[in-house]
């Protein structure tokens, strides 16, 4: 879907709005929902998933009495991204981003340095057959 802005609402909530004055509700305020809000404790959570990354969504909402989507979401926010089955920190730290740019370098030089398509193993023989390699 197009639209005019990128900060202009989607043609869904256009249509759901357009619904709801059609039928008279002239109101901006939102519906009211059932149930009270869950309050979950921030710091709490976070010192949790901090000493034990492993633990899951599910676990956590049980143990804070919310749901799975409102841990991720929450986990979104503090910056987290599951890894390994494992919440972690999206940030590298100075030691990790200078090891990849230092293996990205070697395969760069890699490249250079070794001829790898003389030594590309293919499982087809046609193509072994052609090219006298295998």
């Amino acid at each position: 879907m197009y639209t005019i802005a990128p900060d202009a609402m989607n043609t869904t909530t256009a249509y759901r709005w357009y619904e709801r004055f059609r039928n008279g509700d002239q109101s901006l305020k939102d519906d009211h929902r059932s149930g009270r809000p869950t309050q979950i404790d921030l710091g709490e959570l976070k010192q949790a998933i901090e000493s034990d990354p492993k633990l899951s969504t599910l676990n956590l909402a049980s143990t804070f009495g919310c749901t799975d989507r409102n841990i991720r979401y929450i986990f979104n926010r503090f910056g987290f991204v599951n890894k390994l089955s494992g919440w972690s920190p999206h940030d590298l730290n100075q030691d990790q981003l200078q090891k990849r740019i230092d293996i990205c370098n070697d395969f760069i030089s890699f490249r250079h340095t070794f001829n790898w398509l003389n030594n590309l193993i293919t499982g087809d023989i046609l193509y072994n057959l052609i090219t006298g390699i295998g």
